[in-house]
């Protein structure tokens, strides 16, 4: 599995409710999209406290085929036309869950950290795996992610959240 995102900045004036209108008109095409385990519209905003708007679609995908096939295809390319091309991060899932569907998350947290120079792969990996079996208990939790960058060897958890509240006091 692998996750992607690329974060669109926008002006700090933009009309973020177009983004909104964006979502709610081409968000169903997600639905039936092959190869596609989790999408997640997410946004920053000025008028909720964000130093300026950003528009930064989150993914995880089952295999590089259905990113490649999502790149070149017209989902895309309707990315491309409104915003031009973005520059689209790619890593490798250690780890993801989708915990409760009912959820209807309003939070997004990334947490990213360095891995020791002297730590061996297989260790990460495992740390990082229990590390995710133990917030999946958490109430309010959508889904979780666990990325590895294996050029920066960063990881980076990604929740998605019902709410602040949801999010306080979890080891994220």
């Amino acid at each position: 599995m692998r996750s992607t995102q690329y974060p669109i900045e926008l002006a700090r004036n933009y009309d973020m409710t177009q983004i909104e209108e964006r979502v709610r008109l081409r968000g169903q095409a997600f639905e039936r999209l092959d190869g596609l385990a989790l999408k997640a519209f997410l946004v920053r905003s000025a008028s909720t406290g964000a130093k300026h708007n950003c528009y930064a679609p989150f993914y995880v995908w089952n295999d590089d085929l259905a990113i490649a096939r999502f790149l070149t295809g017209p989902l895309f390319a309707g990315v491309i036309e409104s915003f031009g091309r973005p520059s689209v991060i790619e890593q490798r899932v250690i780890e993801f869950a989708v915990v409760d569907r009912s959820v209807r998350p309003t939070l997004a947290t990334f947490e990213t950290a360095q891995s020791d120079t002297a730590r061996q792969p297989p260790s990460l990996w495992q740390a990082e795996s229990r590390h995710h079996r133990d917030v999946l208990q958490a109430p309010g939790l959508l889904a979780a992610c666990t990325l590895v960058d294996v050029q920066a060897w960063t990881t980076t958890r990604v929740r998605l959240w019902a709410n602040e509240a949801s999010a306080r006091d979890v080891g994220r």
